[in-house]
């Protein structure tokens, strides 16, 4: 019943597309841009699965990656702003 009872207080991790979903929203709403301590204050991730998270996204050219200060920080690309005629 113990057990039962643990497993039943534990918080359920998100599905990996949910988790991503929820990294990325954590993104706009910090104007485009998170460390990963920030990611994970904001997230469900821990800092260091929201800084693979951040890492792979940057590698796969989701996201870019500037150094501030010596911390990492990812950054939505710039889109380029389309004339309208």
């Amino acid at each position: 019943m113990g057990d039962s009872a643990n497993r039943k207080n534990r918080r359920s991790l998100p599905a990996p597309d949910s988790r991503e979903k929820e990294l990325l929203s954590a993104i706009r709403e910090h104007e485009g841009s998170i460390t990963p301590a920030e990611a994970a204050m904001e997230t469900s991730l821990t800092v260091k699965e929201a800084d693979r998270m951040l890492s792979e996204l940057a590698s796969g050219g989701h996201l870019a990656v500037e150094s501030d200060g010596g911390l990492l920080v990812y950054s939505l690309p710039q889109r380029r702003k389309r004339e309208i005629e």
